[in-house]
Parts: structure tokens; sequence; C-alpha cells
């Protein structure tokens, strides 16, 4: 649940990047809504096995293990040390490009693929090392 508001190539939407199907599936409200997203993979999740199998659950909303276990490692430590999460929500996001790395401010969402040198041309502060 990040900063970006990227385009997906698979069409999902919002902080927790529900496909529209999936959304009209098992949730309500809008799912571009932080509260109503959160609520929605609660629902989700519960649906498909969580929380008594989570890796079960995870895998039916990615079915990638190294999803599965990256996902899994995140919540381990949210549970442990539940500060951690404004850490997390506060990560910058990068992005390599051609014309080197970039970090993705946040709010970003171009719908179509912009020229990464010119985009570093106005925005400096944006480029990496």
């Amino acid at each position: 649940m990040g900063q970006i508001v990227g385009t997906s190539s698979a069409g999902a939407v919002g902080p927790m990047q529900f496909l529209p199907a999936t959304w009209a599936h098992c949730c309500t409200g809008d799912p571009t809504i932080a509260g109503d997203a959160i609520m929605g993979a609660a629902v989700y999740l519960t649906q498909n096995g969580g929380p008594a199998d989570m890796q079960a659950a995870l895998h039916a909303y990615n079915p990638s293990d190294t999803y599965v276990a990256t996902v899994t490692a995140f919540a381990e430590n949210m549970r442990d040390n539940p500060q951690l999460y404004n850490a997390y929500h506060e990560w910058q996001v990068f992005y390599s490009s051609s014309a080197g790395v970039i970090r993705l401010p946040v709010g970003y969402n171009q719908a179509q693929p912009i020229d990464a040198a010119a985009y570093l041309l106005g925005h400096s502060d944006d480029a990496a090392g």
C-alpha cells in the first residue's frame, strides 16, 4: 500500500492494487480510498483462507511464492514493531530507466510512458545517485 498512483498493466487500481473484477466479487466501497481498500483486502483474504491459512490467502491474491514470502516478512516485521508501518509507508520508490535510476515522487500518476531523460531535465532532484 504505497504512495505511488501508477498505472497497472493489468488494470489494478488503488493503494492495494485490486483488479476491478476482484473488487466487484468481494468488496464494497471505493478501491481507491485507503480505508475501503484495507477492508476489501481483509474480506478477500478471509474469503480465501485467512487468517487460518494466510499463505493460501496471499497466494490466491498473487500466486507467487516470492510475493507470499515478502508480504509475510513485512507483516511479521510490523506485528513485532507496529511503528514500521509508518516507515514502510514513507519509503521512496525508485525506478530503473534508460536514463538512470529515478525516484518517483509521491502522487506520481503518469498514465502513459514518459521520456525519462526529459523528465530528469525538469526534475533533477529525482535523479538517484
